[in-house]
């Protein structure tokens, strides 16, 4: 789960870099790729939190 998380929120930051080297005039596009930051840096510190879960021997 916590690597779900950490590859999910690089993945939203990269789209949102795209997002915006693609629509560079529109300010629709600059809305969006701001809320998908926002998603994927969120994500990034929930993956980075999460405690690896104890595994049994």
């Amino acid at each position: 789960m916590k690597n779900i998380f950490f590859i999910l929120g690089l993945v939203l930051i990269l789209a949102s870099i795209l997002l915006l080297i693609e629509f560079p005039d529109s300010n629709r596009m600059s809305m969006i790729a701001g809320a998908t930051t926002a998603i994927g840096l969120t994500f990034n510190v929930v993956g980075f939190i999460l405690k690896p879960k104890m595994q049994k021997i």
